[in-house]
């Protein structure tokens, strides 16, 4: 077989090496399916596919207002907020790898296949 570096490439922005070593889903697996889904407006596809960008697009939604609205509130909850977002995403990633390991409940849907 020949591997050339477009072959390469495409392999590894499609196959997750997490996921092909660990057999679970790794933080970031479908994030790029979850971006396509809220180009479309398909918001719990898009959550359900991974959290990340669409509570990065509210946050941010979020941030701005607060900031504009009140400056020093702005400053006390930046970095609470941070943590509640990061602590939010990383309990759904090990949420959704604990519905797939004990009940076989696929969100994103790579292990059915």
């Amino acid at each position: 077989m020949d591997w050339n570096l477009s072959k390469i490439f495409r392999y590894l922005l499609t196959h997750c090496p997490f996921r092909e070593i660990f057999h679970v889903y790794c933080p970031g697996c479908g994030g790029t399916r979850a971006v396509f889904a809220l180009i479309r407006l398909r918001l719990l596809t898009s959550f359900r596919m991974n959290p990340l960008p669409l509570l990065t697009i509210l946050w941010l939604l979020i941030f701005i207002c607060t900031g504009r609205l009140a400056p020093k509130l702005r400053r006390k909850t930046r970095m609470w907020s941070l943590f509640v977002l990061g602590t939010g995403f990383v309990l759904y990633s090990v949420i959704r790898n604990i519905l797939l390991l004990r009940w076989g409940i696929d969100l994103v849907g790579d292990f059915s296949r």
